[in-house]
């Protein structure tokens, strides 16, 4: 296994906790967020540092003046070339939405 299979497997692990802690908020099951934020916190001590969202932003606007990418259907293009960039710093729904701010705008 590679560092970039590990990278992939953390992150996948890392967004179903995430996923799961909003769903358990909405169902008020407070010791279950809390288990599993505890399990995140663990996940997260083993991934790369996180990007600020001012980091993503910047890479981000590369990726955008890279691709040519100049209005919202052109998305896909835009995370096609982020998403290497990032893999296993920040969340893949983070980054679709910042990308989406900036196309639209």
């Amino acid at each position: 296994m590679t560092n970039e299979d590990v990278i992939s497997v953390l992150s996948s692990c890392a967004k179903k906790c995430r996923e799961s802690i909003e769903d358990f908020k909405k169902g008020n099951r407070e010791d279950l967020v809390q288990k599993a934020q505890f399990e995140l916190d663990i996940i997260k001590s083993y991934l790369l540092e996180q990007l600020t969202e001012a980091g993503l932003q910047k890479l981000i606007k590369a990726a955008i003046d890279e691709t040519g990418a100049d209005f919202p259907q052109k998305i896909g293009l835009v995370m096609k070339a982020v998403m290497p960039q990032v893999q296993g710093r920040s969340d893949g729904k983070v980054i679709n939405k910042i990308v989406s701010e900036l196309l639209a705008n």
